[in-house]
């Protein structure tokens, strides 16, 4: 009998042990905060524990780390690390962000190694021992869609039909999801596999609905960060702080809204939640990232979806089912 996996940094794990899932975070981006972190000296293995420490006492087991192509090496075997001390089922995605912060030979590869690229990473991202579970985050600017975007929208896509690993877009303040899905569907991926990341900053059930009847999953995946600096331009010689920024506000009541009027129409098995939890918004978010650090999700988010009429089975199916079914391994 065979039974379906999923990959992660420990290795295969069985589908039915994955428990509850936290579909996009940053397991290597957890500066310091007031809930994370008690100082700038912190050990990046240290904070990683004790940001996870109460995860799986609230049903998490779990967790997908989506720092592709810019976390180093070293960062991974920390995120590795990590995952053994606490028992959590951590995933690793790989992909490039954002055109403007790819490495410089990025910029200039062609379609085929772009595949060659994706398709290598689900044994070992390059430099690691660590193999991607899932492609992701695959980024496309604020408002836009670089021809070098596009370019890796259609890599992937190919990359996803030959290893059968999922698809976790990010959308720039939650912009160009449709094209998105118009660029992924014309390539041939499985739109059942593609997640489009960041849609709650836009939350609007009427808008996004015709979006779930394409067949992908929308991730309500910003929960916490009601407010954050969303840098428009980094200048050139850049150095710390040398950046043009805006801040950018979405209330949760909002997203909470949205997400339970989608549920309600019947999409709740196309649906996935999570923090996107770094610690460079953690200041900003006081009463909830920097309150409850991971504990958000179990002592804020759900709570909220409750309140509106979301059910516990409802819950299980967006947390559980719905991972489970989009990272299991495909051949």
């Amino acid at each position: 009998m065979n039974l379906s996996t999923v990959s992660t940094v420990s290795g295969p794990v069985l589908t039915g042990d994955l428990g509850r899932v936290l579909m996009h975070e940053h397991l290597s981006s957890l500066l310091p905060g007031a809930y994370l972190s008690g100082g700038e000296g912190d050990d990046t293995f240290d904070l990683g524990v004790r940001a996870t420490s109460t995860l799986r006492s609230q049903g998490v087991c779990g967790l997908v780390s989506l720092s592709g192509h810019y976390m180093p090496a070293s960062a991974w075997d920390v995120v590795a690390r990590i995952a053994e001390a606490t028992g959590l089922h951590v995933i690793a995605g790989f992909g490039y962000y954002t055109e403007r912060r790819w490495p410089e030979e990025v910029r200039t590869w062609s379609l085929d190694q772009l595949v060659e690229t994706f398709v290598s990473a689900a044994e070992a991202i390059p430099g690691t021992n660590v193999p991607a579970g899932i492609y992701g985050e695959i980024g496309t600017s604020l408002d836009l869609i670089t021809d070098g975007e596009e370019r890796q929208l259609k890599a992937v896509a190919e990359a996803h039909r030959i290893t059968g690993l999922p698809i976790y877009t990010h959308c720039s303040l939650g912009t160009m999801v449709a094209e998105q899905v118009d660029i992924l569907a014309e390539a041939g991926a499985d739109l059942e596999q593609v997640i489009l990341g960041h849609v709650d900053l836009r939350p609007d059930a009427d808008g996004l609905e015709p979006l779930l009847r394409s067949g992908v999953t929308l991730a309500f995946d910003t929960f916490g960060k009601q407010n954050f600096d969303y840098v428009l331009r980094e200048e050139e010689n850049y150095e710390p702080g040398n950046e043009l920024k805006r801040l950018y506000t979405r209330r949760d009541d909002d997203r909470a809204d949205a997400l339970a009027e989608l549920v309600r129409r019947g999409w709740a098995r196309q649906l996935v939640i999570s923090l996107d939890m770094t610690g460079r918004e953690t200041y900003l978010n006081v009463d909830t990232h920097g309150r409850f650090g991971y504990s958000y999700f179990a002592d804020g988010v759900l709570p909220m979806l409750r309140q509106r009429g979301v059910t516990d089975e409802q819950v299980e199916v967006m947390t559980r089912e719905n991972p489970a079914r989009l990272l299991t391994v495909r051949t």
